[in-house]
């Protein structure tokens, strides 16, 4: 019986070995996967669309978010980046800070639902409306090569030296406030179990800290009551200061859009103030594809989204922006 299925196999092999052969190099071409990323131009997320706001003000226009198609690098896929204008092949290294991809995901996630909570906490006190936060968890999204440390990403922050700190400005005071070199015990929550952990007051350009960046996620609730879809492939904070504008029109009777299609890119922080964001030429053409009547842009990327503005001659107006107060008084000047 195994004789006979053993000589069967054989024979099929024998016969069918220069397809098998194929089929192999085929799926090492389609599948292997490079240290590579491929950006090319992405499109928009028309917010309005994901927010559910009780009681909310009906608006004519829309405010969109942009992104960067972003992908992983096989033969086909380098080989087309290769020929396509606009599609550019980047060392993963570069993007990532030599962390892992699917690690690198998995922060970016927190730092979606950190900038989800931004856009509405600034939104919702802009508008004179209520927001209460309940609880916050502190992880680790970044630590620096120069730290002295055995933390690792996404390590939440249960304690610093038997201490729990409220907010971030707590915490930094606090390391301000030791020496260098001094020793700083962190107990932390890591794969549901709690460790100790510890890292080394450092010179860091003249200040003093412990080289690590830590990103909150909040449990809040809001008056009127809001709900935000979002989908399990996307990731990132970059999308903060539009969604703030959509929220904050939804919840304000006057309609800021003007029927305009407004669309932009710029992270934006717990003071209002609009971040720096990657990706600015990418984001820029998926405006164009989707027909932007208004893009805003952060300050720290107008020179370069300026020199893209020029070279594919988009039609859109391009608006810098620094806060949260400029982009809402560009929108309350618009005929």
């Amino acid at each position: 019986m195994f004789n006979k299925i053993y000589e069967k196999f054989k024979k099929f092999i024998k016969e069918n070995y220069k397809g098998i052969i194929f089929l192999i190099i085929f799926a090492f071409i389609a599948l292997y996967k490079f240290p590579y990323v491929i950006y090319k131009p992405g499109g928009s997320i028309n917010l309005n669309k994901r927010i559910n706001i009780e009681d909310s003000y009906n608006i004519n226009g829309s405010y969109s978010m942009n992104y960067v198609t972003v992908v992983k690098g096989n033969i086909p896929s380098l080989i087309l980046a290769a020929l396509m204008p606009n599609w550019d092949i980047k060392n993963e290294s570069d993007i990532t800070g030599g962390i892992d991809y699917d690690l690198s995901f998995k922060i970016e996630q927190i730092e979606l639902k950190n900038s989800i909570f931004l856009a509405t906490y600034n939104a919702y006190t802009k508008a004179g409306k209520k927001i209460i936060i309940n609880d916050k968890k502190h992880y680790i999204t970044y630590i620096s090569k120069e730290s002295d440390t055995n933390l690792k990403v996404l390590d939440q922050i249960d304690s610093i030296d038997g201490k729990k700190y409220e907010n971030l400005k707590e915490f930094q005071d606090y390391i301000s406030s030791l020496e260098i070199n001094d020793k700083v015990n962190i107990t932390v929550l890591a794969n549901g179990k709690t460790e100790n952990r510890y890292a080394i007051v450092k010179d860091f350009d003249g200040l003093k800290k412990i080289g690590i960046a830590i990103t909150t996620d909040y449990d809040y609730e809001t008056t009127p009551k809001i709900e935000i879809k979002t989908k399990s492939s996307e990731a990132g904070s970059s999308g903060g200061l539009m969604l703030t504008l959509a929220l904050y029109d939804e919840i304000t009777e006057k309609d800021l859009s003007h029927g305009k299609n407004i669309m932009g890119t710029g992270t934006i922080n717990e003071f209002g103030e609009v971040g720096a964001i990657g990706g600015v030429k990418y984001k820029m053409l998926g405006a164009s594809k989707d027909k932007a009547d208004i893009f805003f842009i952060p300050k720290d990327n107008y020179e370069e989204a300026l020199e893209v503005y020029k070279k594919f001659d988009l039609k859109y107006d391009l608006v810098m922006v620094e806060t949260l107060d400029d982009a809402i008084n560009y929108l309350n000047n618009l005929n």
